[in-house]
């Protein structure tokens, strides 16, 4: 069996455990680490005598074609995402696509955008952190007096504390009109608590003590938030991922996913060994159907009509 592990380099130390898990399950040389920033993606023109339908599109990592491997594990970061997406939406397509996980690439849209994925599952009756997203500061002040201060911001790729009106509209300012800002209000946690689903299991999770002095620990998740978390799987699309709930007056917030944790770390506060699981996952070969969940958003946009 043949895998490759699509990763964004700057974090190879975070997803060594896969790489190390694979090897040993499957054997040195059955098992490619791609960096994405090293991928070349090859689109050809269609010809008659060409026994590929799909005219000589591929991914490939030094001369192999991705698409030719028995599975590809996907680890894929915001700050390369736009390359992840392509790169899963050129495999999709291959006549005979290797088995892609944790998520394919119309999955994999939908957890892009973080305003959408979090509205999406609010609308199916998750307990989610509550925001709102401007993308100017005429749109701000449409839902202005809503806002109580302070609030926590959220540009592309940052996060800020703000406490007034006029310091949010200058940090609005310093981006172009149209780019999504997301707006939270900050949450007084009780816990801080990160799991890791795969299939209908948590098979591990942590606390996060938030005090120098005190290491963060191994915790032991109630049906509540197990049954929340196996939710929020299901309806994202994807096989695996981590989230983090933070506990507010004796009730779980989801406040954030991610298909990339720092699975390092996790399985040295928890000692399972995800990574095992993970390979173990990418042995087994699942259905290929329609993506479900387009008629959930469908749903969900005429609702908003």
């Amino acid at each position: 069996m043949k895998i490759a592990i699509l990763a964004d380099p700057n974090r190879k130390s975070k997803d060594q455990p896969i790489l190390a898990e694979a090897e040993k399950a499957f054997g040195a040389g059955s098992v490619v680490y791609a960096p994405i920033t090293q991928i070349r993606f090859d689109i050809g023109r269609a010809s008659r005598l060409s026994r590929d339908p799909m005219g000589g599109i591929s991914v490939r990592f030094n001369g192999a074609n991705l698409a030719e491997f028995d599975c590809i594990i996907a680890i894929p970061t915001i700050t390369h995402s736009e390359l992840f997406y392509t790169a899963l939406r050129m495999l999709d397509a291959q006549t005979i696509p290797a088995h892609t996980i944790p998520i394919n690439a119309e999955k994999y849209l939908l957890t892009m955008n973080e305003q959408l994925l979090f509205n999406f599952l609010g609308s199916n009756g998750l307990p989610v952190r509550k925001s709102i997203t401007v993308a100017s500061n005429a749109s701000l002040d449409s839902v202005e007096e809503n806002i109580k201060y302070p609030v926590i911001v959220k540009p592309p790729k940052k996060r800020v504390i703000v406490t007034n009106k006029q310091t949010l509209k200058d940090v609005i300012s310093l981006y172009k009109i149209g780019t999504p800002i997301r707006i939270e209000t900050p949450i007084k946690a009780e816990k801080n608590i990160w799991v890791f689903v795969l299939g209908d299991e948590v098979i591990a999770s942590y606390e996060k003590t938030g005090n120098a002095g005190k290491a963060d620990r191994p915790f032991a998740v109630d049906d509540k938030l197990k049954n929340i978390a196996i939710k929020a799987r299901e309806l994202i699309g994807c096989e695996y991922c981590s989230m983090r709930f933070l506990m507010q007056k004796n009730e779980w917030v989801l406040d954030k996913i991610a298909l990339s944790p720092n699975f390092s770390n996790f399985q040295k506060i928890t000692g399972v060994n995800i990574a095992r699981h993970i390979v173990s996952c990418s042995s087994r070969k699942f259905k290929v159907e329609k993506p479900w969940w387009h008629t959930k958003i469908e749903e969900f946009f005429r609702i908003k009509k």
